[in-house]
């Protein structure tokens, strides 16, 4: 009896070890890669002393003498906080996935139709366009990052190297580069702002419809249905002013679209971002409609929920400013790039959300059938770009080869081989035109002390084409519409793919920034933006007749046709003018409003249906009782949302 109860005690005490061993080996496995965020570090590098602030919520706060030491101690604290995230968003920018991940035929995939995309190519002309400024800007943050994760082991770095348990054996952590910020900034710009996958959808929705049916599958918001961001009075167009025609679903003549490869290429896309642009929102208000007398500015920028955010919130402040060193700003920061995407100074506030502009199109090519690296071009046959690649996989001794074919309109989106085709698909997106400086424009509009300044720093905007807001310690409010919007043929709308074989297929240039949407100081007090149309459809015929004699009379100039349907920014502007002056504590209600003016107007459609299942007609009565708000712990929100 004593044996057995001595063994039992033993017993216990080996389980009880065991278990204090495998507590304490997940406590250093987790915390190991924390941060430290107390007492002093010697990081070869610096210039100067550099100190760090982290607030309750482990805000980092950096004061440093020089733009130097704030860029380099901004990378090392992204890479303290975020390093797996900035691993994974390089191998994305760069198309290696595969060299972390392993073998996968997804993540391969999306490897070659990076690659093929060229985003590394594009990352490397921005640099080679880039300002002196803004590579020593790019070149102190990678310095920072290389300080936090060259003297550790992955292990150290990241958790998820531990939890995946990665080969690190067959994959070494490379020092962080200018290009890989750039490849980065590339991907993001491609995430935020591609429209490519929905002309495939509506190509698609043509194999099985007419073209009447899919104007109901995929309704366009046109402008003036809905409220716009500037109406006709803040861009000083007359009330008679006449609106330009509106393309709308143009389908080319002689395609085929049930002869192309659409569900490949949709897959592809899938495997590289969202198949629609973010849902976002931002709204300002003058002095005139506030509790303090000074404007208020809000935003909710709508990336793609993830764990952790994209979002990083961080402040970069000069001990004393002047011109060597101007920078006092905090915001919220991209992982792997310096400066503050949005926030504030001591003087403006700005917000940045994603302005739905058309900035892809897909073309159809036809191939040789005798040597399909030619494709037909304006009457003859033009020879492509045939470059050999290699995948390297962790996992495997030797590399994977594959093929990329690029046209002189963009690369071609294929699964290989390609002499099995008769047609391709061609990509034509903005950012393979000239090379732009996106951190250089960030740089400008974190200094940036004035609405004049303001406008400079976006007239040269390389990123995702935005709405931008804007508030000063003065008392303006105003818009500004930022980036590349094409100019295309009149009878080609960007809404479906269409023939790439001559000029009337690609883009007639881009709009100058002086004739981009802007307003200083609207009369009505106030600016909304939620993904509506930017302006009235006058604006159309208003460039048509400014700029006729720059782009040919017969020009296409709507921006975009593929508008949000308007519902949240009516809201917006309703709860804004629900009362007289606004604080801050009334603008975080509008941002955690919950309602949906949308399923309150579908509600009654719904409610009419004639459900014969008995199941289904008692689900239809009790969503009858919904308040149409989308809390957290409302079973009938769950329900539309599965039903819409």
């Amino acid at each position: 009896m004593k044996t057995a109860r001595k063994l039992l005690i033993i017993a216990g005490l080996i389980v009880i070890a065991a278990i204090i061993t495998a507590v304490g080996l997940a406590y250093y496995t987790v915390r190991r890669p924390l941060p430290k965020q107390e007492g002093e570090i010697v990081v070869p590098g610096m210039q100067d002393a550099i100190t760090v602030y982290r607030d309750s919520w482990g805000v980092p706060h950096i004061y440093a003498a020089t733009p130097y030491d704030l860029f380099f101690a901004q990378g090392f604290a992204h890479a303290q906080d975020r390093w797996w995230q900035m691993d994974i968003n390089r191998h994305i920018g760069h198309g290696t996935l595969s060299e972390l991940l392993g073998e996968n035929e997804e993540v391969q995939n999306a490897d070659r139709l990076i690659r093929a995309l060229g985003w590394s190519e594009i990352a490397q002309a921005n640099w080679d366009a880039a300002s002196s400024e803004t590579r020593a800007a790019l070149e102190a943050y990678a310095a920072g990052v290389n300080a936090y994760i060259m003297e550790r082991s992955p292990g150290k770095l990241a958790l998820e190297y531990s939890v995946l348990n990665l080969r690190m054996d067959d994959v070494e952590i490379a020092p962080w580069t200018p290009l890989d910020s750039l490849a980065w900034q590339t991907a993001f710009t491609w995430q935020t702002g591609g429209n490519a996958a929905r002309e495939i959808e509506n190509a698609q929705a043509l194999t099985r419809v007419d073209e009447s049916m899919l104007a109901l599958y995929n309704p366009l918001t046109r402008p003036g249905t809905g409220p716009t961001i500037l109406t006709a009075a803040d861009l000083g167009l007359g009330e008679s002013s006449a609106a330009a025609p509106d393309p709308g679903f143009i389908v080319p003549a002689n395609v085929d679209y049930t002869r192309l490869p659409l569900d490949e290429a949709l897959a592809l896309f899938d495997l590289v971002g969202p198949r629609s642009m973010p849902d976002d929102s931002a709204w300002v208000v003058s002095g005139t409609m506030t509790t303090s007398g000074k404007p208020l500015l809000a935003t909710a920028p709508g990336l793609p929920i993830q764990m952790p955010s994209a979002w990083y919130e961080i402040g970069l402040f000069c001990l004393e400013l002047s011109t060597a060193c101007p920078y006092s700003v905090s915001g919220f920061s991209l992982p792997g790039l310096p400066t503050v995407f949005i926030g504030h100074n001591e003087r403006i506030a700005w917000s940045i959300t994603s302005a739905w502009i058309d900035e892809q199109d897909i073309l159809i090519i036809s191939l040789d059938p005798d040597d399909p690296s030619r494709y037909a071009w304006d009457g003859g046959w033009r020879v492509m770009d045939v470059i050999d690649d290699t995948l390297a996989v962790n996992g495997l001794d030797d590399p994977v080869p594959f093929t990329i074919y690029r046209t002189h309109l963009g690369p071609v989106i294929t699964m290989p081989p390609l002499s099995e085709r008769d047609q391709a698909f061609v990509v034509h997106w903005t950012a393979q035109h000239t090379p732009v400086d996106p951190v250089g424009s960030l740089l400008a509009l974190n200094r940036a002390q004035t609405w004049d300044d303001f406008r400079a720093a976006l007239s040269t905007w390389g990123g995702t084409a935005a709405n931008v807001l804007y508030a000063d310690v003065d008392g303006n409010i105003g818009y500004q519409l930022a980036g590349r919007v094409p100019v295309r043929a009149g009878q080609h709308s960007g809404l479906l793919p269409v023939p790439g074989e001559d000029e009337t297929a690609t883009w007639r240039g881009f709009l100058p920034f002086d004739a981009l949407p802007s307003v200083l100081n609207p009369a009505s007090g106030a600016i909304v933006t939620a993904n509506n149309p930017v302006v009235p459809p006058e604006y159309a015929a208003y460039l048509l007749t400014e700029l006729g004699d720059t782009f040919g009379p017969d020009a296409t100039y709507t921006l975009a046709v593929a508008w949000d349907s308007g519902y949240r920014a009516a809201r917006i502007q309703e709860r804004l003018l629900d009362q007289d002056t606004h604080t801050t504590d009334t603008f975080a209600a509008i941002q955690g409003d919950t309602y949906s003016a949308f399923a309150a107007e579908v509600m009654p459609y719904l409610l009419k249906l004639n459900l014969e299942d008995e199941t289904l007609a008692e689900m239809q009565g009790w969503l009858g009782e919904w308040d149409f708000r989308f809390t957290i712990d409302s079973p009938q929100a769950a329900l539309f949302a599965a039903y819409w």
